[in-house]
C-alpha cells in the first residue's frame, strides 16, 4: 500500500469513526461514509472491498484505542487488582464515551489469526497476563479467566448502556463491586 493510498484509507476511517461518534452505529453505511467524504459511493471501493471490510477496519481502530487506554491505565495502577481495574475501566470508558465505535468493536468478529488483528489482539490479551499471573491464575486457566472477565465486564457495560440499572444505588459503585468479586474469584484458594 502506498503512502498516498494509506492516507486515503485513514481519511475514510476517520470519516467513518466521526460518523459513529456523532450519529451512532446506524450511520456506518457505505453511502453515508461516501457522503461525509464528499465522494461518490463507488470510490470507496478503491480502499475497501465492501462494508464488512470497512467495519473490520473501524473495529481494529477501536481495539487499538482500547489497548492504548488500558496500557496508560495499567501504567498508573498498583498491583494486579489495579491493573485489572484499569483494563475494565478502559473498556467501560470506550463504551460510555464512544458508544457507536464500541458497538462496532464488540459486534465485529475478527479471528485472532486475521493479519490485521493478530498484533492488536495479542496486545489486548497480553494486558491480562501480568495481573492474572500475580493473582496466581495458572497458565492453563488464563484463557478462561480472560473470557470470564470480558463476559462479565461486557455484560455490565451492555446493561448500563441499555439503561437497565434503574435502582438508586450508584452504578459506579456496582461496577467496583463487580471487579472486586471477579478479582476475588480469580485468586487461588490459598490467597483468598
Amino acid at each position: 500500500m502506498t503512502a498516498v493510498n494509506n492516507t486515503r484509507v485513514e481519511a475514510v476511517l476517520d470519516a467513518a469513526v466521526a460518523l459513529l461518534d456523532a450519529e451512532g452505529e446506524s450511520a456506518l453505511g457505505w453511502n453515508r461514509v461516501a457522503q461525509a467524504l464528499g465522494v461518490k459511493p463507488p470510490s470507496l471501493y478503491n480502499h475497501f472491498t465492501n462494508i464488512a471490510e470497512l467495519r473490520k477496519a473501524v473495529a481494529l481502530r477501536a481495539w487499538a484505542l482500547f489497548v492504548a487506554e488500558a496500557d496508560r491505565g495499567i501504567a498508573r495502577s498498583r498491583g494486579p487488582e489495579g491493573a485489572l481495574r484499569a483494563i475494565a475501566n478502559s473498556y467501560r470508558s470506550l463504551a460510555r464515551e464512544r458508544p457507536g465505535l464500541f458497538s462496532v468493536m464488540s459486534s465485529t468478529s475478527i479471528p485472532l489469526t486475521d493479519a490485521g488483528f493478530s498484533v492488536i489482539g495479542a496486545r489486548a490479551l497480553a494486558l491480562f497476563d501480568p495481573p492474572l499471573e500475580a493473582l496466581g491464575v495458572p497458565s492453563a486457566r488464563r484463557v478462561h479467566a480472560v473470557r470470564a472477565l470480558r463476559a462479565a465486564i461486557h455484560g455490565f457495560v451492555h446493561l448500563e448502556a441499555a439503561g437497565q440499572f434503574a435502582m438508586d444505588e450508584s452504578v459506579d459503585r456496582s461496577f467496583t463491586v463487580l471487579i472486586d468479586v471477579l478479582v476475588q474469584g480469580l485468586r487461588g484458594p490459598e490467597r483468598r
